[in-house]
Formats: structure tokens, sequence, C-alpha cells
């Protein structure tokens, strides 16, 4: 599967780890499914960490399709206003979602972006400890 999902323990900080080869179309509408299950089963407020770190390699035809997918339609999930979204990566592509997402036809989302996991994780704990 091209997503690993999971909720690390007693908090409510979900991660979706994407592996290569990820096909868009296909693989964005199950890991949408697997969102919305989080969001049925964990009260208030989830932080959703995407890693994106071990992806090799993405083209920008697929950040156009993903962005669209995730933020319209059926597999719409990021616009959830219960999800904080942070993504962890660090290519032009990932970088470039990002930033697209924020702008007015992708929603106006804010998303944070960080490099590492961990850096992620630290974050998401940092916003719960305040309140956030």
């Amino acid at each position: 599967m091209p997503f690993s999902t999971r909720q690390l323990p007693g908090e409510p900080i979900v991660i979706a780890t994407a592996h290569s080869p990820l096909k868009i179309e296909t693989d964005m509408p199950e890991l949408a499914k697997q969102i919305t299950e989080f969001l049925q089963k964990i009260p208030g407020k989830i932080y959703y960490i995407s890693d994106t770190s071990l992806l090799d390699h993405l083209e920008f035809r697929d950040v156009v399709i993903g962005m669209a997918e995730v933020t319209r339609g059926p597999a719409a999930f990021l616009s959830n206003e219960r999800l904080q979204t942070i993504v962890v990566g660090s290519t032009q592509m990932i970088q470039l979602a990002v930033q697209s997402v924020s702008q007015e036809q992708y929603g106006g989302l804010n998303i944070v972006l960080y490099s590492s996991l961990d850096e992620a994780i630290q974050y998401a704990r940092n916003q719960i400890a305040k309140g956030k």
C-alpha cells in the first residue's frame, strides 16, 4: 500500500507516510478514507502529519491532481476544520504543493512544512500543549 497511517498512542496525532510508487488518482481516495476513519474515532482537533520524505519521485502533474483531490470533491479531507495539517518533505514539488494549497482556489489552507518527522511531531505536541 502506498500509504501507511497510524495514530500516536494517546495523542491526537495521525501520521500518514507515503511510499513510492504513488498513484495519485487511486491512492488519494484510499488515504481520504483512512483519515476520515480517524476523524470519526478521535474527538476534537487532530494534527495530521503527511510524511512525504520517502517519496523518491513526484511530478508537477501529481502535485496538481493531488491538491485537487484533497481539497475538493469526495476525497477532500484537508479542508476539515478539525485537522491541522503538517507536511514533512524537502523536495521542490512538496514545497510547491504546500505553498499552493494556501491559495484561495485550493481552499486557502494553513499548512506547516518541516523537513523531518521528528520536527513535525514536536510542532504538533507544542501546539497541543498550548491548547491550539
